[in-house]
């Protein structure tokens, strides 16, 4: 019972931080969700006629903040008061053992920890007993925490729910690996991260606070046995979630890459949790894990930190990379944990009275680190640094994660560990992602290691060519208007991002890595060539639009188990050529596929024509899903532009029924 007791005051003094950290946020995952979930009316969101939902979250009662948080945020609802009102739910007295929808509901993540901030996102483990559950329950529960989560987008706040059920958990079945899942990858470990950051919101608590550290599987049975007849514990109030006493190493290779394709998104946080990895498969690494290092630190009296799950996995990783002798790696964890804590702190802030729990937090560590003003400074700039510095820590960040990838995966191939967890499904989708993002072909847009998706996106750019006589031009991009870098004495090839000789290849670079975008300032030096900037930005809006940018990460996983397909066309002529051209002299193609891949090549006129017609073709044959929106051209506006754009159309679709034609000739 006391281990209880310090788990409900860690989850109380935890919550509060939260509210601390973003109150109204907190108000509405905390508050306002239980209430909604136990509630079907008219009035809030999710409501559905003819269910009898009087009893949905276990222990539930509506108290007198949560009354307040409930009015605040939905005004005009009528609330009887507490005596009368049929709100208030399941009470613990005389219906501990009646049927629920809900076992749990706990969140899991940074809640309550120096990485929330006032945009962190809420995920909950909706923890439910199938079993006892019928369609109809099931289905109603799914469509009442859609619209919650709707209703949460509107209000500005990002809820998740997953539904979990118990039976699944003890078994460590976690589902297929998508955006949100770790799948078949990584189950344990999985489990670990929940015991090490869930809140407990409402309902009842998993069985394992009630363990010490490092609980065995036995002793961990012998507590379920024991717990009907301790007479100070109420055996209806906890749900056995099951013990974790062992990870599998079978599990790290895939949990590794999860964490690199998770670095697609989210860099900073992928580079500690792969860090995290490295220290379990290592012969140095011992003691408990980080879940059961929280419990140890809840129940000792004697502790140089507050008990924060982020503080926990920070601490373990510096003294392992230290131990290790890494500085470097040393150096580039503080620096991520920084960033992830999203807190700034001023050079003058020692001391300084009544600090908040962030800032407080990160005062100890950049004194610990003996941090001085101008790593203070340079780090709190971070929104501001210029294309070179953002560039060069996103390579930075990715080449930490696939070197760590790569002393991992040799670690566990000297332990003779050749049996994998994640399930070869899993390994395709992750393993195409994974070389949608990092692998090189012939033609292919090399996208850019950023340490965040919009990084890198610059407010103005320059295309500057540099002309030498019976050369091609180089096209030079250089960020910010060349005026204004001119006059602050800045050296121009400092300024480049990018030079070319084919300047839609160029473009294409940018946009494809979010660089430039409808938004961006363009300025072009004059010339004697004949683009205009009118043309250069609109292939830009045209790129932008007819081939918006995807997410690897995010691409659905019916794509990735198929072979590659085609999935946007466009095809670019003439861009360099002379106003009074009449015929098509130099083709750029442009397509992107189902893997999310983006491909650039150009070629002579005839030459891509052919090229184009063989791709569409291809496409064809294969299943163009958008027939209407697959396939666009674009001619600068020249003399002929539009003859010329005909001519190109024309070409193209003719001499691609050509090819399909005599494929279906050859099959036959």
């Amino acid at each position: 019972m006391a281990n209880l007791k310090a788990f409900e005051k860690y989850n109380a003094d935890r919550t509060a931080k939260a509210f601390q950290i973003a109150e109204v946020p907190t108000k509405i995952a905390v508050q306002v969700v239980p209430f909604l979930l136990e509630n079907n009316h008219p009035s809030l969101p999710g409501y559905q006629e003819g269910m009898e939902t009087s009893k949905v979250v276990p222990f539930y009662k509506l108290t007198a903040e949560h009354r307040k948080a409930v009015l605040s945020v939905f005004k005009n609802f009528h609330l009887p008061e507490k005596k009368q009102s049929p709100y208030e739910g399941n009470g613990y007295a005389g219906n501990a053992r009646e049927k629920t929808l809900i076992e749990s509901l706990m969140l899991m993540g940074s809640v309550g920890t120096v990485a929330q901030n006032e945009k962190s996102d809420f995920d909950y483990w909706v923890v439910l007993d199938e079993s006892k559950l019928s369609g109809a329950e099931l289905s109603y529960l799914r469509t009442k925490l859609t619209a919650i989560e709707e209703w949460g987008d509107k209000m500005g706040v990002e809820l998740h729910f997953f539904l979990t059920d118990v039976t699944r958990v003890l078994e460590n079945k976690f589902g297929g690996a998508d955006k949100e899942s770790a799948g078949s990858s990584q189950a344990a470990l999985l489990k670990e991260e929940f015991y090490r950051t869930a809140l407990h919101v409402a309902g009842k608590y998993p069985v394992w606070w009630l363990t010490s550290p490092g609980t065995t599987d036995e002793v961990y049975k012998e507590v379920l046995e024991t717990i009907p007849k301790c007479y100070s514990i109420h055996p209806d109030k906890f749900v056995d979630l099951g013990n974790l006493f062992v990870i599998p190493e079978k599990e790290l290779f895939g949990a590794a890459l999860w964490q690199i394709n998770k670095a697609i998104d989210s860099p900073f946080k992928s580079v500690l949790k792969m860090a995290m990895l490295e220290s379990f498969t290592d012969d140095d690494w011992e003691g408990l894990f980080l879940c059961d290092e929280l419990k140890k630190n809840l129940y000792s009296e004697k502790r140089e930190r507050p008990v924060d799950p982020y503080l926990l996995l920070i601490d373990g990783l510096l003294k392992f990379y230290t131990h290790k002798e890494r500085p470097d790696i040393v150096d580039l964890l503080r620096k991520c944990f920084y960033n992830k804590v999203h807190i700034k702190i001023q050079p003058d802030s020692f001391p300084r009275d009544n600090p908040g729990y962030k800032e407080s937090v990160m005062l100890s560590y950049v004194k610990e680190w003996a941090w001085d003003d101008k790593v203070l400074t340079d780090m709190n700039n971070y929104d501001n640094w210029n294309f070179e510095r953002m560039s060069k820590l996103g390579s930075q960040l990715h080449g930490f994660l696939l070197e760590t990838y790569k002393r991992l995966t040799d670690n566990l191939k000297k332990k003779e560990q050749n049996e994998t967890m994640i399930s070869e499904g899993d390994l395709t989708i992750l393993g195409r992602k994974l070389f949608s993002f990092y692998g090189k072909k012939t033609g292919k847009v090399e996208l850019i290691k950023k340490a965040s998706d919009d990084a890198l996106r610059l407010e103005s750019v320059t295309f500057n060519p540099t002309i030498i006589r019976g050369k091609p031009p180089i096209w030079n991009v250089m960020r910010g208007n060349v005026t204004t870098l001119l006059a602050r004495g800045i050296n121009m090839d400092d300024a480049i991002v990018k030079k070319g000789k084919i300047l839609p290849e160029v473009v294409f670079w940018l946009v494809v890595n979010n660089i430039v975008d409808v938004r961006t300032f363009f300025h072009l030096v004059s010339s004697p060539l004949s683009v205009s900037l009118n043309e250069i930005q609109s292939l830009v809006r045209l790129i932008s639009e007819f081939m918006p940018n995807v997410q690897i990460s995010s691409i659905d996983n019916s794509y990735l188990i198929h072979r590659a397909k085609v999935t946007k066309l466009l095809v670019v002529a003439n861009f360099h050529s002379k106003d009074w051209t009449k015929n098509i002299d130099e083709v750029t193609i442009m397509f992107r596929n189902t893997y999310g891949e983006s491909f650039v090549s150009t070629f002579p006129g005839e030459e891509g024509m052919n090229r184009a017609a063989a791709i569409y073709a291809n496409a064809q044959q294969l299943g163009i899903e958008n027939p209407t929106q697959f396939f666009m051209t674009f001619i600068p506006d020249l003399e002929n532009s539009q003859k010329l754009e005909k001519l190109l159309n024309n070409t193209i679709l003719s001499r691609m029924k050509q090819f399909l034609r005599s494929k279906s000739s050859i099959e036959s």
